[in-house]
């Protein structure tokens, strides 16, 4: 158990850890737990071992920006530990990254996503100089709360390494990492997945990924979004709202009040994308739009560490104006 002290109240969460070893196979597995919960239903099973935790805190306040499923771990009782000198009692974990098979998932009603979806386009970095990595830990430090990668050509060794410490990153951070369209690279990095309508079925990729993996899934027409309610995933991207130039071969633009004719075609949240800046954000998001995707908006022309970080904190303080 690792030695840190942290404050006793049910307004923190500890951020870590696992490791599952059940016959046959061993699974090392990041979550966050909060204290003094407990839900009746994780009563009803049992499972025996409780492992190795090594955790830190983070304020709760950062849990309403972190889009993901529920999963609750089935404890028998509720177990008191020492860290350091404050006794915890680990009885309810809040939210797992990536489901496990044997853990009881309970959905979330709605996803809650945050505002801002930014979309690490590895295409648009290479032609402003950026790395993947230098991109995310600006992103980050600016106050994401969540990453998608976006890798469009092929997924050479280097790309893949790049894309484990940008995982890296996110799990350091307590933000959730979505990869575009690779359900086999979402499953290595333990991240949610966005998919395409040429991609993998929404319902395949579920069965692969589990019930508690993020999944979002595009549409850019009437028909598209209407049929999108209805597949298994936990959002649905509509656009592009503006004109873009990140898609080589775009599909037609949508415009934000075909996104306000449409929102109630479709329950869960709605990710608008395309052309988004800081200049029309809010005019899309008053439409009806939950959060706005952004690839070229969060990038300077010359980018560095500290601009990008900057970048992100402009967006952050736009965000928080309240839509009327």
């Amino acid at each position: 158990m690792a030695s840190h002290h942290f404050p006793d109240n049910s307004g923190t969460r500890l951020c870590g850890r696992f490791r599952f070893a059940r016959e046959p196979q061993t699974v090392d597995h990041h979550f966050e737990i909060g204290i003094g919960e407990m839900d009746d239903r994780a009563k009803q099973n049992s499972i025996t071992g409780f492992f190795d935790l090594e955790f830190r805190a983070r304020p709760q306040t950062r849990d309403s920006r972190m889009p993901s499923g529920r999963i609750i771990w089935p404890l028998v009782e509720s177990r008191v530990v020492s860290i350091g000198k404050t006794p915890i009692r680990l009885c309810h974990i809040a939210r797992c990254r990536h489901a496990l098979r044997h853990c009881y998932h309970r959905p979330s009603a709605l996803m809650n996503l945050p505002r801002l979806y930014p979309i690490l386009d590895t295409e648009s970095l290479v032609q402003r100089g950026v790395t993947m990595e230098t991109a995310a830990a600006a992103f980050l430090e600016g106050g994401a709360g969540v990453l998608q990668i976006r890798h469009k050509l092929h997924w050479s060794r280097e790309v893949f390494a790049a894309a484990k410490q940008v995982a890296r990153l996110c799990r350091q951070a307590g933000v959730a990492l979505i990869v575009n369209d690779r359900a086999d690279f979402a499953m290595l990095l333990e991240a949610g997945l966005h998919l395409g309508q040429d991609d993998l079925a929404p319902g395949d990729a579920r069965k692969l990924l589990g019930p508690g993996a993020v999944i979002g899934f595009s549409s850019h027409n009437v028909d598209q979004l209407s049929a999108a309610g209805s597949e298994p995933v936990d959002y649905v991207a509509f656009g592009p709202v503006f004109s873009t130039t990140s898609k080589r071969n775009p599909d037609p633009v949508v415009g934000v009040e075909q996104i306000r004719r449409c929102r109630a075609l479709v329950e869960k949240p709605l990710v608008a994308i395309g052309g988004i800046t800081l200049e029309n954000a809010l005019d899309v998001l008053g439409s009806g739009a939950d959060s706005v995707a952004v690839i070229a908006g969060l990038l300077p022309q010359a980018p560095t560490a500290r601009s990008l970080r900057e970048r992100m904190e402009q967006w952050q303080l736009l965000l928080k104006i309240k839509i009327v």
